[in-house]
This record gives C-alpha cells, sequence and structure tokens, in this order.
C-alpha cells in the first residue's frame, strides 16, 4: 500500500483533537472556551500537516530490500533487489 500523506494527516489530526478534548473538555460552551477550541484544532491541523509531512520524507528515505520467490524455474524466478519506498 503506498504511503497516503492525507490519511496520515487526518489520522493525526483525529488522534490529537482526541488528546486534546480529555485535556480541556468535551463540550466547550462559552464564547472564550469555543476561541480556545477554535485554536487548538486549528493548531492541531497544523502539527498534523507537518509532522504527516515530516514521517512521509523519512519514511520515503528507506531501503527495502526483497526476496523474490515463485513456482516455476529456480533460475528465472528467484532473485533479491533493493528499491525505494514509494
Amino acid at each position: 500500500m503506498p504511503l497516503q500523506t492525507l490519511v496520515l494527516k487526518t489520522a493525526i489530526e483525529s488522534a490529537l483533537n482526541a488528546q486534546s478534548k480529555q485535556s480541556y473538555g468535551e463540550n466547550p460552551t462559552t464564547e472564550i472556551e469555543l476561541d480556545v477550541d477554535k485554536k487548538i484544532k486549528d493548531g492541531n491541523k497544523k502539527l498534523a500537516e507537518a509532522l504527516s509531512k515530516a514521517l512521509e520524507a523519512f519514511v520515503k528515505t528507506g531501503t527495502v530490500n526483497t526476496t523474490v520467490v515463485t513456482s516455476g524455474s529456480p533460475s528465472s524466478h528467484t532473485g533479491t533487489g533493493v528499491g525505494t519506498i514509494i
């Protein structure tokens, strides 16, 4: 499965928002609470975007070693390789 930055960002943002609710409260009601809640969510969104891009860049610098084994003639169907993560 290819790395999908948008899916990663959404998952990170959801986790941050869930943690913020535990720390701050589930249902902000006053104008100040609503303002703080919006600022927290905006900050979480920006942090999630930055983290997802950083994680994507980090993961894509990795190297994958592969071994291929299939049925059939052993000389034409086995091997090893090195590739990049996409």
